[in-house]
């Protein structure tokens, strides 16, 4: 067991919560920098990441996309999205009170089809700017033209949520954009209001094209919200064993309310949608209230195991957060798949629930649970041959739990 030493910067004090059983595990990384570590600033708040196998790193700020060497010392190219060197953001936007969601102009930033045989990278953006465009570009440089755009694909709305993953059909073997998306939100008389067409102001979940020169969709390719169900906030999209996963959860955009059980859609990985269930989370433990709220997503993939950052409401000054208040949790998606149930209740499916089929919550892995008074988001991936998980909080820490290390110990 290997724990970090490097010591964090003075921060205010916080009320945390004791971390049973995974306490030993964190390895705590400082937010400043450190005397090797380059440090590439952007005009803007910084709205999204994708790093590309051999073009560099893409950074989506403001109204603009950056590419980057690894080193982060070069900038190789830049892209304009809204104004030729501006990339100030439109309007002004004042960041909601955690945990509401954010806001970003940036909504998708997807490099894919790299190593394909006989074919280029490409990266999919999509941004809220006209009516939310998809534009594909080739990865070497984004001073290129867009070789296919298409308009009202990801949300317009810059506090609208979006996730998307694209993939190889084997059907028609053509990549396509799974796509999830807020396409109405409630907005003042005052706002810059962008209304989608009839036809999407039901979608929840849609399929691309990106072949396409409009990234279409077909009829057969749109998974509608249910009639009455009120909106949704997706937080992720993945692919796990020949499924699209999104994790989402019920959300009222204008009190800020969780208004059901964080849930996870499964459709198949296909140029159809074809709705193979939902299930709904439970991260509540060690909260009265439970945590209907998710922050972050990301699947640990080596493990076969997702994991979710879950928040309880706090009110609008914070009032009501404490050490229990946010929680890492781990799922087996194992476990996940077996129990999504092929009836739906939030969306418009050839099964709907009836009254009686109440959504059967999927519990997390015992003592795997890590409360903390104010995590925000997390990601597994492998360094050194390693499965780690990185975990952000709200006053600048970064942790790090070794995922390994929870599988010799019997957590996993």
């Amino acid at each position: 067991m290997e724990v970090s030493r490097r010591k964090a910067p003075p921060r205010p004090q916080r009320p945390t919560a004791p971390l049973p059983l995974l306490a030993y595990l964190l390895a705590f990384a400082a937010p400043g920098r450190g005397a090797d570590e380059p440090v590439w600033r952007s005009e803007q708040a910084i709205g999204a990441i994708a790093v590309s196998r051999e073009d560099g790193v893409f950074v989506a700020s403001g109204s603009c996309l950056d590419q980057l060497d690894y080193s982060l010392e070069h900038r190789l190219s830049r892209l304009y999205r809204d104004q030729a060197g501006n990339c100030t953001e439109p309007v002004s936007l004042t960041p909601p009170a955690r945990p509401r969601p954010g806001s970003s102009f940036s909504k998708l930033l997807l490099p894919y089809r790299e190593g394909a045989a006989g074919l280029g990278g490409l990266l999919l953006t999509g941004w809220t700017f006209d009516r939310g465009a998809c534009e594909v570009r080739p990865l070497g440089n984004l001073s290129r033209s867009s070789l296919r755009n298409g308009t009202e694909v990801v949300s317009c709305h810059p506090q609208g949520s979006t996730a998307g993953v694209v993939y190889l059909a084997g059907d028609t073997n053509s990549w396509y954009l799974a796509v999830a998306a807020t396409y109405v939100l409630p907005e003042p008389e005052t706002a810059s209001r962008c209304n989608p067409a009839a036809s999407d102001r039901e979608t929840a979940i849609a399929l691309k094209d990106t072949e396409g020169r409009s990234l279409a969709t077909k009829e057969t390719g749109r998974l509608k919200l249910r009639e009455g169900g009120g909106s949704l906030h997706f937080v992720d999209a993945f692919l796990w064993n020949g499924s699209v996963y999104f994790p989402y959860y019920p959300y009222n955009y204008t009190s800020g309310a969780a208004t059901g059980w964080p849930s996870m859609a499964r459709i198949a990985k296909s140029s159809e949608v074809l709705f193979q269930g939902q299930a709904a989370l439970d991260c509540g433990h060690g909260h009265p209230d439970g945590r209907r709220l998710l922050l972050s997503s990301s699947l640990v993939e080596a493990l076969d195991v997702w994991a979710g950052v879950f928040s309880a409401a706090t009110g609008g000054d914070q009032e009501r957060r404490s050490p229990a208040t946010t929680a890492l949790c781990l799922f087996r998606m194992r476990e996940i798949q077996a129990r999504t149930k092929t009836c739906s209740w939030d969306f418009e499916a050839e099964n709907p629930c009836n009254d009686k089929d109440q959504p059967e919550r999927v519990q997390p892995i015992a003592s795997s649970t890590l409360i903390h008074s104010d995590l925000t988001s997390v990601y597994g991936t492998v360094v050194m041959n390693r499965t780690v998980l990185f975990l952000g909080t709200g006053n600048g820490q970064l942790l790090k739990i070794v995922v390994q290390t929870m599988v010799q110990f019997g957590f996993l």
